[in-house]
């Protein structure tokens, strides 16, 4: 069982893992839990919270187990991704820097209403946009397309609407 650093660590990852594989397969994937995002998303923001507020809590041990049984697959393969489950090759020796996954609201990454944000963090990369749990296409065609500019780092979206879950990830 990972420790509650560790989970703490890997929640986000976990959480990206969740809301992009899930829309994929539908309600017909074999009981996938159309929710999981949402539920490993709260449980999460709770354990980093009570985390930074007193790392040594011996309440958190039980609340990260639950969190980590919660993510399930998604909290096996992020520990693939961040090298903590076994042996892990690498290509490359570059850091991906970390996705940006919140809540929309007045105050967030791209706040209520935002429609652009400048993404240094990920100049040079592909990016992937995943919006309500649903991961959004390119295709200026869609009704919510996205546009990445990879060399200025220019991120523009469809209007930014309280309470959606945005995860913004380097690939």
């Amino acid at each position: 069982m990972p420790t509650v650093a560790e989970v703490v660590n890997l929640y986000p990852i976990a959480l990206y893992l969740a809301s992009t594989d899930i829309p994929k397969k539908g309600l017909s994937s074999g009981g996938n839990d159309i929710t999981l995002p949402e539920k490993i998303y709260s449980i999460g923001e709770s354990v980093l919270y009570r985390y930074n507020q007193d790392p040594t809590d011996e309440t958190l041990i039980d609340t990260a187990n639950f969190l980590y049984a919660i993510m399930g697959k998604y909290g096996t393969r992020a520990m693939a991704v961040t090298g903590t489950g076994g042996v892990v090759a690498h290509t490359s020796t570059a850091q991906v820097a970390d996705p940006y996954i919140f809540i929309v609201s007045a105050t967030s990454f791209i706040p209520t209403g935002g429609i652009s944000k400048i993404i240094t963090a990920f100049i040079g990369y592909n990016l992937s946009f995943s919006r309500g749990g649903i991961e959004q296409s390119n295709i200026t065609t869609e009704p919510t397309y996205y546009t990445w500019n990879k060399q200025s780092g220019l991120f523009t979206c469809t209007e930014a609407f309280e309470g959606e879950l945005f995860i913004i990830a380097a690939i």
